[in-house]
């Protein structure tokens, strides 16, 4: 019931922001932001091009399954003396066809193994696409909140000069001591140097930015977070972290791979059957010229008896091989679970602190009005006033900090669950990356040296 609760809180809370999203074309959204990062990043880039390659590895192992067919040439020319001294040339074409018939079995675990291997880069791929846009959605979330304290910094730094002038008038005419404007310029001086610093921390967020998007920040708006992928539950969470998380399919894979790998050690100690067959023809041109045309069909039997121990030696590190890949597996189950685990503790911590942030900016308020009031009629110092200003400051700053820190916990626990995706995420109509399409295409390519992108 608690976890439904939270869900419901969560769909209030993101989607109560929906109208922050009537923004001018000018400002930056989220969702343009990633899409921009998914198809220009060059560690994306890296990774989809080594999935490609990985994809090639499949045809090495089904050209197993084929025969190879060459075709050769020979021409020579020469003196004999045999029979009399006499010139001659001959010319020879010969065309060969080399067939395996039967590997022991190993063209099957080859064709597993690669299979397999490949299904992990997939899994690869969706995982580096998925920690790609996790860095480039804080990336823009650290960049809002640090736009956004800088905002509030400069605008404490302006009602502190006009306090400034203010008090300094008040001083002209007796209401007030030096030591009160002291205090104005104290908190004025502290106030600049933060506003300094936060525009120092802003371009740095802004490196950043540029690093993870590639490209330079207009303006940007708080995002609305996506609520339709996230779990419902704590327990939906773990549910799918353990099957759907992208690292756990990594390992499942490699394990596949692994196991395949032992079938293909086995292999070596069987025999192997293969068909050979040639067809030649010779011409030869002297005082003696002839011709001969041959057609010659073999099959080779090999037998291995003994092999110094070292397929033994590989099929025992085959086996050792796998056992590692499950034990692999098993981590990768649970540090997938505790990722989710975190993250969902994580939200749940920063919907709590925005709650209770919001109660306090509330008050704060009030006391604000309260204290301004009480100043105008000498019940309060300005101390009193300079010391409210600075706690609706510090809320306000913390409701920046805890907004960036409750969806940075969104998209962490997307992460977790295999769903910080272009679709499952942002949900527009962007064409995905499709390395399934590409890796079909090179099953069934038999010819030609172009490669798709």
């Amino acid at each position: 019931m608690k976890g439904q609760m939270l869900g419901v809180l969560l769909v209030a809370l993101v989607w109560g922001g929906r109208a922050m999203l009537a923004v001018t074309a000018a400002a930056d959204t989220l969702e343009e932001a990633l899409v921009h990062a998914y198809w220009t990043h060059p560690q994306l880039e890296a990774q989809r091009a080594r999935s490609r390659s990985s994809d090639e590895t499949l045809r090495k192992a089904l050209a197993n399954w084929y025969p190879s067919i060459g075709l050769t040439g020979e021409m020579a020319c020469g003196f004999s003396r045999a029979n009399g001294a006499h010139q001659y040339t001959s010319h020879a074409v010969q065309l060969t066809l080399t067939q395996p018939l039967y590997r022991g079995g190993r063209t099957v675990a080859q064709v597993k193994q690669v299979e397999a291997q490949i299904r992990s880069e997939q899994q690869q791929l969706v995982h580096t696409e998925q920690t790609m846009l996790l860095a480039a959605a804080i990336a823009y979330l650290n960049l809002w909140r640090d736009e956004e304290i800088l905002s509030l910094n400069i605008k404490n730094e302006e009602v502190l000069q006009r306090q400034l002038r203010a008090t300094r008038e008040r001083l002209a005419v007796g209401e007030i001591t030096r030591t009160d404007v002291a205090q104005v310029e104290a908190r004025l001086a502290r106030a600049t140097a933060t506003r300094k610093q936060s525009v120092s921390v802003v371009k740095i967020a802004q490196a950043v930015y540029t690093q993870m998007i590639g490209k330079g920040a207009d303006r940007l708006v708080f995002p609305t977070a996506p609520v339709l992928s996230l779990p419902a539950t704590r327990e939906e969470a773990i549910s799918l972290a353990r099957s759907n998380g992208p690292l756990v399919g990594v390992a499942a894979h490699s394990a596949d791979a692994a196991v395949a790998g032992i079938r293909l050690a086995q292999g070596e100690l069987w025999p192997t059957l293969s068909m050979k067959a040639n067809v030649s023809r010779t011409w030869r041109k002297d005082p003696f010229s002839f011709q001969t045309k041959t057609v010659e069909s073999t099959l080779v039997l090999s037998i291995p008896l003994y092999q110094q121990g070292l397929v033994d030696s590989r099929l025992r590190a085959a086996k050792h091989n796998a056992s590692k890949h499950v034990y692999e597996m098993q981590a990768a189950r649970r540090q997938a679970v505790a990722s989710a685990v975190q993250a969902w503790e994580a939200l749940r911590a920063s919907i709590a602190q925005i709650h209770a942030n919001t109660i306090r900016m509330a008050s704060v308020e009030t006391a604000m009005q309260g204290v301004q009031r009480e100043a105008h009629v000498g019940s309060r110092t300005v101390l009193d006033v300079l010391n409210t200003e600075q706690e609706r400051l510090d809320a306000h700053v913390e409701l920046a900090k805890l907004k960036r820190d409750k969806d940075v916990a969104i998209f962490q626990l997307l992460t977790a669950v295999g769903r910080m995706t272009i679709q499952d995420m942002i949900g527009l109509p962007v064409p995905p990356y499709a390395p399934e399409g590409r890796y079909q295409g090179v099953r069934g390519k038999w010819f030609g040296s172009t490669s798709a992108s």
